[in-house]
Formats: structure tokens, C-alpha cells, sequence
């Protein structure tokens, strides 16, 4: 072997393991830097409704929060806007922003204390909930609009909310979140602690109370509970 390259392969089989060492981990930082990127790209929502990951239509992630700036991208003065803040406010526990989200006419039917007693026992789901508006329809009393609230690993929940301008501004006069909410909230407020099993009277509390919103929300519009619109 010539002397010149003999000299030029010994100062390449010389150089410090601290060196190769270093150039490994660049390269590997670089990788990680780039994998965590696409990581938290693929994990955050640039709107109110996230990727929705799977056929069935549950997430691989947790939603993360609503924010004000979700709730502005959702035209103002329609009956999606008055959801988005609905939602927004829930997620936050703001009792009394809920309530004004309703038809004053419900909530003295149904009581302030069955309304936001409904939506704490319901806080937990939404929080780990992110709501997507599937269909808006005009009616002859208002609108309704349906709802999915998407999670990880199960299948949306879905939901419909019809709403009716008071006063220039939608209210909700009836949803199934709500119907369904005071009916578990009233069977557990009279449930007795040291019970084994929700008693008959309990469960027909719920039903009664539930059946009390229904029956608000149709007055409100105008109907009894034997019409249909």
C-alpha cells in the first residue's frame, strides 16, 4: 500500500469515539426532532371539530378544549354559535351562562337547580368531548340542529338541540343531552346513599322530571305534548 493512503487510513481509524459518538446523537436529535414534529401535528386540532381518526368515528387522541377562538369561528347569530358557547361554558362549569343559554320559559318549568345540576353530572363526558355539528334544519318554530360529540376510542355521542330566537337571539328549548342529564340527576338525588340499587321511586323521580322538561319545551313552542308539529 502506498505510504500516502496508508498515512490517510490511519487518521480516519484515529479519530475519538467522543467524535462518532457526538455525530451519532446529531443525527438521532434530528430524527427525534422530526418525529415529534409530525407527532404534534397529527395530534393537534386546527378547529372545532378535530380529525376524526377512525371509520366507526371515534378518535385515537383525546379532544383537547374548546377555546373562544373555536367558539368565533362559528358564525355569529346562528343556532351553531349559541351551541359553540352552550359547549364552551359546560366544559367550564359556568352554571350561570348555561342557564342563560336557555329558554327562560324551560328553565322556571324545569328549575335552575335540576338544569345545572344536569350539566355537572354530565361536566366529566364533555370535557373529554369535542362537539362537531353534523346538521342544521330550519323548522316552523325554529331550528334544530344535530350534534356529534366526538371522543377517543368509542363512537360519537350524538345528540339533537332545537333552539327558537327570543329576543334576537337563539335559545335552546329542548335537547337530549339535557332531557337525558335531569333524569340521571334526579334519580341519584333521590337515591339514598346506603342503597345497593336505585330504588322504584328514585326511577320514576327521573322519568317524571324528564318527562316535566319535554312538556316545557312544547309549550314553548306553542304545542301540547299530544301535537306534533
Amino acid at each position: 500500500m502506498p505510504a500516502d493512503a496508508r498515512d490517510r487510513l490511519l487518521a480516519v481509524t484515529r479519530i475519538p469515539g467522543a467524535v462518532l459518538f457526538t455525530g451519532a446523537v446529531l443525527v438521532l436529535s434530528t430524527a427525534c426532532v422530526a418525529v415529534g414534529t409530525a407527532l404534534d401535528d397529527g395530534g393537534a386540532s386546527s378547529g372545532p371539530q378535530p380529525l376524526v381518526a377512525r371509520h366507526d368515528g371515534s378518535l385515537r387522541v383525546n379532544p383537547r378544549l374548546l377555546t373562544l377562538a373555536d367558539v368565533r369561528k362559528v358564525p355569529p347569530g346562528s343556532p351553531g354559535r349559541t351551541l359553540f358557547e352552550l359547549f364552551f361554558w359546560a366544559q367550564w362549569g359556568s352554571a350561570p351562562n348555561i342557564v342563560a343559554a336557555y329558554d327562560p320559559a324551560v328553565v322556571r318549568a324545569v328549575g335552575v337547580d335540576d338544569l345545572t345540576g344536569a350539566y355537572a353530572l354530565r361536566r366529566a363526558s364533555l370535557l373529554a368531548s369535542q362537539p362537531r355539528i353534523t346538521n342544521t334544519v330550519s323548522t316552523s318554530f325554529g331550528a334544530t340542529v344535530t350534534v356529534e360529540l366526538l371522543r377517543r376510542n368509542e363512537v360519537p355521542d350524538r345528540q339533537s338541540f332545537t333552539l327558537r330566537r327570543i329576543g334576537g337571539r337563539w335559545r335552546v328549548v329542548y335537547d337530549t343531552l339535557l332531557e337525558d342529564g335531569i333524569a340521571a340527576h334526579v334519580q341519584g338525588r333521590e337515591t339514598p346513599a346506603s342503597a345497593t340499587a336505585v330504588p322504584d321511586a328514585a326511577a320514576k323521580a327521573g322519568i317524571f322530571a324528564a318527562r316535566r322538561y319535554r312538556t316545557a319545551a312544547l309549550h314553548a313552542i306553542g304545542l301540547t305534548p299530544s301535537q306534533r308539529p
